[in-house]
């Protein structure tokens, strides 16, 4: 699950929720500044034969300048014990 949040003070910050297939929480990213952040708005996942997921994050300028339209790739493990 993919949240975003501003602030004027924050900014922007966008979390993406990894659950199981019950709904519980397994692992969370926080994405906030500095790190690159922008008004994500769509996430994708794409499972390696290993295990690990590789989470696609976009994000669309929407014709606004204090926007950017990013696609950004984060890769996840499970922790020991768990799977998505």
């Amino acid at each position: 699950m993919l949240f975003r949040e501003f602030s004027p003070v924050g900014g922007v910050t966008s979390r993406l929720m990894i659950a199981d297939g019950q709904g519980r929480l397994i692992d969370l990213l926080t994405l906030a500044r500095p790190a690159t952040v922008d008004n994500m708005e769509g996430v994708a996942a794409l499972p390696h034969a290993d295990g690990s997921i590789r989470f696609y994050l976009i994000s669309d300028d929407n014709f606004a300048a204090n926007q950017r339209t990013l696609l950004l790739a984060y890769d996840w493990r499970p922790p020991k014990g768990n799977k998505p």
